[in-house]
């Protein structure tokens, strides 16, 4: 499941034919119909596509009630960590490894790379993955001119 607001990463995802079925979850339902009213262009075409499934709830409380072993991919675009939220995201991702089923990925964005930070956004993510069960953990840079930095990307597998 993406979580997105503009509706881009579902565009993204949407663009492949194997793909059965789209969830996404948001809280915010007034932003996303922004996107979905005034700036359409963002998710090009995506919110007309039958298999994305948006649900108005708050993931960190609906992530519970889903059922095990539901999903082959997810994908995570929240905010970043800091030492106050550890345990939430703790759960979160011990949620988050139930629900992915056995052969499963996940793909975070886990904030702007800092080269120079002991205790990074990524490192405490890292921390909360190992703790949650994920075996393979890795991590991809990107650079984002808008940004002026590398935003950086965790993946993991069971």
């Amino acid at each position: 499941f993406p979580v997105t607001i503009e509706g881009a990463t579902a565009r993204e995802v949407l663009k492949y034919d194997c793909v059965e079925n789209v969830d996404m979850f948001e809280w915010d339902r007034d932003i996303v119909r922004v996107f979905q009213t005034i700036f359409p262009s963002w998710a090009d075409g995506a919110w007309n596509d039958s298999r994305l499934h948006v649900y108005f709830e708050d993931i960190f409380s609906y992530i519970a009630q889903i059922s095990d072993n539901t999903y082959d991919k997810i994908i995570i675009d929240l905010f970043e960590p800091d030492e106050q939220t550890v345990e939430t995201w703790a759960l979160f991702l011990q949620h988050v490894r139930r629900i992915l089923k056995p052969d499963g990925i996940i793909s975070m964005y886990a904030g702007m790379y800092n080269h120079s930070s002991h205790k990074s956004d990524q490192g405490i993510l890292i921390e909360c993955l190992q703790s949650a069960g994920f075996s393979r953990i890795w991590q991809g840079l990107v650079y984002i001119p808008s940004f002026l930095g590398e935003a950086c990307f965790l993946y993991a597998e069971l």
